[in-house]
């Protein structure tokens, strides 16, 4: 049986600490403030689904910190080591020797979950949320009563954005929550990025029967492109450069782009495109293109663009090995059944929804047809 979900959010003072949940259906609310009732607090955080903003990063920290019997001042310098020195989680359970994730806790965190980046505020105004509130009082300041009251009306502003925000990725949240249990990882809190890497991982680890660590250092690894024999372009002159380029990783892990290609520039018919990265890129700052009686505009997709690319290749990450191609290729695929299957249940909705409107119009007939037989009748 699932728990309910009750939204959680925390403020922090020297003097003073709110901690706030809110059921998500039945907008029960539950406050604690210092001093804490550590017995209700626990019971609240354990028979309910927290979801958050920002929890793995802020929030539970500072909850399990609490639940130690941390007082207000403590709590106020670990929230200051987090914000102001950018303290990760696991430095945070080092140094403050609490375990983030015990068992018992049911978190979800919507950070990663949402689409694009962005603060709790910037996702409330893209939802139109009902009220949005920076923090109103100064965060070094000793708060008084009147503060306070004010202080729990934003944490509550807050807890009503977070609940736009969780029932607008209540089908991210499904996807995530079934791929959790097909894989056994929670990859509820995670970003499509990120859950990538998580399952690969873990089909990686299980095919090689042993952990698979992130590789070390690789600022100044040099890597070139092996062109398919295959490839020709008839039009641009540029596969020599590409093959003679050293692709180089800089020290933040992004490859940089080649000097010989970097200034390269391609026509194509009237458009010029410059290289990049990932591939061609047009140079005109903007244009309007329009269809008329001589030209049709046409959008191309391919299917798998990329992941075939890295398949047909066989791209794998030197310290996985070939193991990563068929951990890859068996989630490509996947992905291409539930495309066509999409498809397929799409051409079923909308044939069923021929039949009803048909249906409808077929018993509207009748209808006026009997209504009309009766008016002659009469």
């Amino acid at each position: 049986m699932p728990r309910p979900v009750a939204v959680f959010d925390s403020e922090v003072f020297t003097n003073w600490t709110l901690f706030l949940f809110r059921n998500v259906d039945t907008r029960e609310t539950f406050a604690f403030e210092h001093p804490l009732d550590l017995q209700a607090l626990k019971k609240v955080v354990r028979e309910h689904r927290l979801v958050t903003f920002n929890g793995i990063g802020y929030d539970i920290p500072i909850l399990m910190l609490a639940l130690k019997g941390a007082t207000s001042e403590e709590l106020k310098k670990a929230s200051n080591r987090i914000i102001t020195q950018n303290l990760k989680p696991w430095n945070f359970e080092k140094e403050f020797n609490v375990k983030l994730n015990p068992a018992g806790l049911d978190h979800v965190d919507l950070m990663e979950v949402a689409p694009m980046t962005g603060s709790l505020k910037l996702y409330g105004g893209r939802m139109y949320s009902r009220y949005i509130q920076e923090l109103p009082i100064p965060h070094d300041k000793i708060v008084t009563d009147e503060d306070k009251a004010i202080l729990r009306q934003y944490c509550a502003n807050d807890l009503e954005t977070t609940t736009d925000l969780y029932r607008s990725l209540k089908t991210q949240l499904e996807l995530r929550e079934s791929m959790s249990t097909t894989y056994g990882i929670d990859l509820r809190s995670k970003s499509d990025a990120q859950i990538a890497e998580a399952v690969i991982k873990s089909e990686c680890e299980k095919i090689l029967g042993e952990r698979v660590f992130k590789p070390g250092d690789l600022q100044g690894n040099k890597y070139t492109y092996a062109i398919p024999d295959w490839m020709q372009f008839r039009y641009f002159d540029i596969l020599d450069d590409i093959r003679q380029a050293a692709f180089i990783v800089n020290d933040k892990g992004s490859v940089l782009m080649p000097k010989q290609i970097e200034s390269k520039q391609l026509m194509m018919g009237s458009a010029t495109f410059s290289m990049g990265i990932g591939g061609l890129h047009s140079t005109e700052e903007r244009q309007v293109v329009q269809a008329d009686d001589e030209y049709v505009v046409m959008d191309f997709d391919v299917t798998s663009y990329y992941p075939s690319i890295i398949l047909n290749q066989k791209l794998y990450p030197p310290h996985i090995g070939p193991a990563f191609l068929r951990t890859y290729q068996k989630i490509v695929q996947q992905r291409l059944d539930a495309k066509t299957r999409a498809t397929e249940m799409k051409k079923e909705i909308a044939k069923i929804k021929e039949a009803i409107y048909n249906l409808e119009n077929e018993t509207s007939e009748k209808k006026e047809q009997n209504v009309s037989s009766a008016s002659t009748a009469s």
